[in-house]
C-alpha cells in the first residue's frame, strides 16, 4: 500500500522510493498510536492505516480535494 500510494505522489524513480519510505513511516506510527489507544491488533491497524492514506492519495490524484 504504501508503494501504490507512493506512485500517485512520485514524479520520478528517486522521489517514489522517497514517497514509499516516509508514507510507512507514518502509517507504522499512527497504526502504533491508535492500535494502542483503541486496544486493537497493531497489524490490522497498521495497514487500515495505509489503506487510509492510499486512498487520500489516490483521491487527490484524481483532484476531489482541488477547489
Amino acid at each position: 500500500l504504501p508503494a501504490a500510494a507512493s506512485r500517485n505522489l512520485a514524479r520520478g524513480t528517486t522521489s517514489f522510493f522517497v514517497w514509499a519510505v516516509l508514507l510507512s513511516l507514518v502509517a507504522g506510527v499512527i497504526g502504533l498510536v491508535v492500535s494502542f489507544y483503541a486496544s486493537t491488533a497493531t497489524g490490522a491497524t497498521i495497514v487500515l492505516a495505509a489503506m487510509g492514506i492510499y486512498l487520500l492519495t489516490l483521491l487527490g490524484r484524481r483532484g476531489v480535494f482541488v477547489s
